[in-house]
């Protein structure tokens, strides 16, 4: 409707107003909106010099979900100035709900990025847009030092549901992802679970029958 476009057309102004709080607002909104006239508009306030706009500038392209997005996000991705690990995070994020597989190698790239939000995010995304190559860089992650990237690489593996990644996820599952620690352990491991349900390899059966046992509520949640 004309109200909805006078509308889409103000948020897109809003994005180079000073104020960088109005920014982000447009931003969100614009996202929201889903509006593709929005996406070039976007792209530009990737740019920015706040950090913030960008970071709501990369979410807001991953909501609309245009492929004219992806290189502007991989680029922010990859780039490595110190102090825009956010905006990066939010770009790993974005590339996983546009789903277009010219973002594989780079996310792959990203599972070893210094920045554990930044890896967390580029396993989700990967798991997401389920290209066959992530399968070996993932099962590599299961022993990452960072709980929440051994975590989101074992849910990607279920996504993609290649059979090579049952055995090192029966192990996560068993807790031998050799990052034991009494409460973040388990998040991994019921992790493992539920990719283990979504994988459907019968091997998985006995694994998941004993951790109907386990100590942690959630790993027997996802076991059951």
């Amino acid at each position: 409707t004309p109200v909805i476009a006078d509308e889409v057309d103000d948020f897109i102004l809003d994005l180079k107003n000073p104020d960088g709080d109005i920014q982000i607002r447009a931003a969100e909104a614009l996202g929201d909106m889903g509006d593709d006239r929005a996406v070039n508009p976007l792209i530009e306030a990737l740019a920015d010099v706040n950090v913030n706009t960008r970071e709501a500038t990369a979410k807001a392209l991953g909501k609309i979900g245009d492929p004219r997005a992806v290189n502007p996000l991989i680029d922010t991705l990859q780039n490595e100035q110190w102090g825009l690990w956010e905006v990066q995070e939010a770009a790993a994020e974005a590339l996983g709900e546009i789903g277009d597989t010219k973002a594989v190698d780079p996310l792959i790239e990203a599972l070893d990025n210094e920045d554990p939000l930044i890896r967390k995010n580029a396993a989700k995304a990967l798991g997401q847009i389920g290209d066959q190559r992530a399968v070996d860089p993932l099962i590599d992650k299961l022993g990452d030092g960072y709980y929440g990237t051994r975590a989101e690489s074992a849910l990607a593996l279920g996504k993609i549901g290649d059979t090579r990644a049952v055995e090192p996820l029966i192990i996560v599952l068993q807790g031998g992802d050799g990052q034991l620690q009494k409460n973040v352990a388990a998040v991994p491991r019921w992790s493992a679970a539920w990719a283990l349900g979504w994988i459907g390899d019968k091997r998985a059966v006995d694994p998941l029958i004993d951790a109907l046992d386990d100590d942690n509520y959630g790993v027997r949640a996802g076991a059951a």
